[in-house]
């Protein structure tokens, strides 16, 4: 693009920067929370729709991701832009919590927990194959939720449990629960 062509579009630098970071807001956060409106009221569906965005790698770009990342480590407005998003994003993760039944800050920790595995398996350039990803799901899912996944999702996201058990289930008691807590 001549100089003459990039003025045409952008008026300096920082208009570009600026439309670059709303770019990465409307590409890679909103394909996020349209998959968790779109799996309907269930929080399981919602954490699985979600999860399985981030495995399958269509509408998120982890590379876009990594890239903006790694500029917002020397630039503020991008780290600004960064902080914020990684706000909504884990603000949508509590939520999912909070419709599995986590309460306050037992929601916003796991959410955390999740968001900051996933933006890990990037940062650390863990290289698995989707099929591995997949397989591994139940386990980061009974981890993060303390439920198994429900049968009913895992026709989605790769092995199916060997004893055949439907619906959730729950690996913790209520005693293992802090205070104030709704899981069930």
């Amino acid at each position: 693009m001549t100089r003459g062509s990039f003025y045409w579009h952008f008026a300096d630098r920082a208009e570009l920067l600026t439309a670059l970071l709303a770019h990465w807001e409307a590409t890679n956060t909103a394909p996020m929370e349209q998959a968790v409106a779109q799996a309907g009221s269930d929080g399981h569906a919602k954490l699985v729709a979600l999860i399985r965005l981030w495995i399958d790698e269509v509408a998120f770009s982890p590379a876009y991701d990594s890239a903006v990342r790694d500029w917002a480590r020397h630039d503020p407005s991008a780290a600004t832009a960064v902080g914020r998003i990684d706000e909504r994003r884990i603000a949508l993760l509590a939520a999912i919590f909070a419709d599995l039944g986590f309460a306050g800050e037992d929601a916003f920790v796991r959410a955390r927990v999740a968001y900051f595995h996933q933006v890990g398996y990037y940062a650390l350039a863990i290289r698995e194959s989707r099929q591995r990803r997949l397989d591994l799901l139940p386990f980061y899912y009974r981890v993060l939720t303390g439920f198994e996944m429900p049968d009913q999702l895992r026709g989605i996201t790769g092995k199916v449990r060997a004893d055949g058990r439907s619906g959730p289930r729950r690996m913790v008691s209520r005693g293992d629960l802090p205070n104030g807590s709704r899981a069930r």
